[in-house]
């Protein structure tokens, strides 16, 4: 019995501390990536890069303006085809920034011959909707799901934890009602038996 009474308080507290706790700390940070991701390029005979743009559902992007940067401005221009294909001309081995519409992508462009075996062929660069790497809690929104599920979990484990030790109780009531009938059953067999010899 004291043993439920301990549970159940615990529930309680555990209960109160989920809803009371601020959401910040339950839901994940969004993540802060300081360095953007560089891709290996192999560049073609006479530093030649090819590359694609694409959209977001990967169809190439007809006639987009492609801008090919270094740290000292831009490099070389080009416009894609048909089904989003660029090329690029005359550039060394080194990183790039390339644009085109609302997509950058940095690449690192590997002379020929010298190119790690990782390295692609062309760049591919998404152009248009930003693409999102997520984790479940990052924005508001989610946090705040995160923060009701939550709370409501908690909330449903209590209920469960409460209803189960009203059970328990029921069972020891029923219990120390069936010793009760016995007693009184043993009672009237000695009455009876006192009364009939």
């Amino acid at each position: 019995m004291r043993s439920m009474s301990l549970l159940k308080t615990s529930a309680v507290v555990l209960a109160c501390w989920g809803v009371l706790l601020p959401q910040s700390l339950i839901a994940a940070a969004p993540q802060n990536s300081a360095a953007p991701m560089v891709h290996d390029v192999k560049l073609a005979d006479a530093g030649t890069l090819h590359g694609f743009v694409v959209d977001a559902q990967g169809v190439g992007v007809d006639g987009a303006a492609v801008s090919i940067q270094a740290a000292n401005g831009e490099v070389a221009q080009s416009v894609t085809d048909a089904n989003g294909h660029y090329v690029a001309h005359n550039l060394r081995g080194g990183v790039y920034q390339i644009v085109a519409g609302q997509g950058t992508q940095f690449v690192r462009a590997w002379a020929p011959g010298t190119a790690p075996p990782a390295a692609r062929e062309q760049a591919l660069l998404v152009s248009g909707s930003e693409v999102v790497r997520g984790q479940f809690g990052g924005d508001s929104v989610s946090r705040g799901v995160t923060g009701a599920t939550l709370g409501i979990s908690i909330a449903s484990l209590v209920i469960g934890i409460i209803t189960l030790s009203k059970v328990n109780d029921n069972e020891d009531m029923v219990i120390g009602l069936q010793g009760n009938v016995l007693n009184v059953e043993d009672n009237v067999n000695e009455i009876f038996e006192a009364v009939d010899p």
